[in-house]
């Protein structure tokens, strides 16, 4: 990631597009933070606090990245901890990191989004019947 990198309203969209297939994906909550320059505390602190303030935030996954530091942090709920694991957040994380080097902030982001909802889409019931099956 390069200090001052903005995103441009064809990014925006294109990460917006990929937080809603995201959560459509998984059924949780996606949301994308790229911090303004110079803002004071850690990135962790930030991250933890803006996820704090999520509504649902049980079942919302946080993507926070401060260009400026080259920092990125991943946030899970206590929900979303159950199916999205830690190894599957440092490998999306690796993805997200390795196109920010590369200079392409909103395609990391859109890549990394994926991942995380493909991964945490896990082997979530979506219907279940009320009476047993008849043979």
């Amino acid at each position: 990631m390069r200090a001052g990198d903005r995103l441009l309203p064809d990014d925006v969209a294109h990460i917006e597009w990929a937080t809603r297939r995201a959560e459509e994906n998984s059924g949780f909550i996606f949301t994308v933070y790229v911090a303004e320059p110079d803002l004071a505390g850690t990135v962790p602190d930030r991250a933890h606090a803006l996820h704090a303030g999520l509504p649902d935030r049980d079942r919302a996954v946080l993507v926070y990245v401060d260009p400026q530091r080259r920092e990125l942090q991943i946030v899970t709920g206590a929900e979303t901890t159950r199916t999205l694991t830690d190894t599957e957040c440092r490998l999306a994380a690796a993805t997200m990191v390795s196109s920010f080097v590369a200079g392409d902030l909103a395609g990391g982001l859109v890549s990394g989004v994926s991942q995380l909802g493909e991964a945490a889409r896990g082997l979530r019931a979506h219907h279940v019947a009320n009476e047993p099956l008849q043979h």
